[in-house]
């Protein structure tokens, strides 16, 4: 293990979470239940800090301290990085300094493509990885786990709670998924996080199939193009980093981008205001996999539930600002470039509805999996899903009705709690 290197906490957070330590000895290995680990007594789910402090004591009594190197594909100065050092805070002072966090801007260490050997060799623990960048590695995350995200549009803040939550719960019910990681060595944390629906961001209008018709939309995943060719729209696949200068030469027209992403460039919202959502049918968009590398089974059971429950913290709290204050700030900008929030009318949205439904009957052909199980198992988890965030009361607005959930910002505990109960508990180590 690496040595220890002392770092003071950025800011200090007082966790919520009491119940009492309780003793465990090596888990059975189970990649549903945290795989192998080192041993040592764990906590129940609740537990008060000072319970986690007494149990990192114990089982680090003859065990060096440990450091976790987290990369991040953002920059440090990233609108979520005050809550990626808060998470990282975390585990100092839940461990009793037992455990510190080296956060890692900007894939500094490895790049997207190739961070799957740098988990495996120790370069980097923990990692968001993006199936859809290496699809011969991650054939179900690239392929139908990516493709499920399409079949539904979720309102902006009820549906896409429903929708982290009910996509979450599928990937861990799909063993075929898990073993795309377990098998190389590396043990998923959040199987398939997702969050606000990709959206259509174009230079002027476009709303029905006649705007689409012969623009230049810039893409990044297969089924994306796709849409897009439905549509009658030319996709141009381009990374986002180049897309600026695609916009600003007339490379392209339009381009399906995440609402926050699109927000964090400078610039890019004058370049594409007219920001167009599909309601009843959603752009593709590429989710992520919080994987933890081949030194998951040297962590103390301890250690493993610490990262567990700080990544799911993490996760939940970025949500909030995600759907109220950067939505907030984005729709600010792009009526103050002269643009607006728009809806694809109902023809376009009925041709996106068409390759949705294409889709997931394909599914029955995979070779990878039971495709129509997998269809009922996430049709039944987005109906579970849609009942529990309408009962904790969160909006049901469209995206083109913002003063239906425009906020400075959102009370994000009732879906955490339901995160807890559903997804976090059932799998995390123990």
């Amino acid at each position: 293990m690496r040595g220890f290197t002392k770092r003071r906490a950025l800011m200090a957070l007082a966790g919520a979470v009491g119940v009492a330590i309780v003793a465990a000895g090596c888990a059975e290995a189970d990649p549903l239940n945290g795989g192998e680990n080192a041993g040592g007594p764990g906590v129940e789910f609740g537990a008060s800090v000072e319970e986690w402090q007494a149990a990192f004591d114990e089982a680090f009594e003859d065990r060096e301290d440990i450091e976790i190197v987290w990369q991040q594909s953002g920059a440090a100065s990233a609108s979520n990085a005050p809550r990626i050092e808060a998470a990282a805070a975390r585990y100092e002072e839940y461990s009793n300094g037992h455990v510190t966090v080296e956060l890692v801007w900007s894939d500094a260490i490895a790049p997207l493509t190739e961070a799957t050997p740098a988990l495996q060799d120790g370069r980097i623990d923990l990692y968001g990885l993006g199936p859809n960048f290496e699809p011969s590695l991650y054939p179900l995350g690239a392929g139908i786990l990516l493709e499920a995200y399409t079949t539904r549009s979720p309102s902006v803040v009820a549906g896409t709670l429903s929708n982290f939550g009910a996509m979450a719960e599928t990937a861990w019910e799909t063993p075929e998924y898990l073993a795309e990681f377990t098998d190389k060595g590396l043990q998923p944390i959040n199987p398939m996080w997702t969050t606000a629906q990709n959206v259509l961001a174009c230079r002027e209008p476009v709303v029905t199939l006649d705007d689409i018709r012969g623009k230049q939309i810039g893409v990044v995943l297969l089924m994306q193009a796709t849409q897009v060719e439905a549509l009658g729209g030319i996709p141009v696949t381009i990374a986002f980093a180049d897309r600026y200068e695609a916009l600003q030469r007339g490379i392209v027209d339009c381009q399906i981008v995440g609402p926050s992403t699109l927000f964090s460039f400078p610039g890019m919202v004058e370049l594409t205001p007219y920001i167009t959502n599909a309601e009843g049918a959603a752009f593709g968009a590429a989710g992520a996999t919080r994987a933890f590398g081949s030194r998951w089974p040297e962590l103390p059971l301890v250690a493993q539930q610490l990262v567990f429950d700080v990544h799911t913290w993490y996760e939940t709290e970025d949500l909030g600002p995600t759907l109220s204050s950067i939505l907030r700030d984005l729709h600010t900008a792009a009526i103050e470039a002269g643009g607006a929030f728009l809806e694809l009318d109902d023809a376009a949205t009925d041709r996106l509805a068409e390759v949705a439904e294409e889709t997931v009957a394909g599914w029955g052909e995979s070779e990878l999996l039971d495709g129509e199980a997998f269809g009922e198992r996430l049709a039944a988890n987005r109906e579970k899903w849609d009942a529990l965030v309408a009962e904790a009361g969160y909006s049901e607005a469209s995206f083109s009705d913002v003063y239906g959930w425009l906020a400075d910002s959102l009370d994000i505990e009732p879906s955490r709690r339901l995160y807890y109960e559903h997804i976090l508990i059932p799998n995390r180590p123990r």
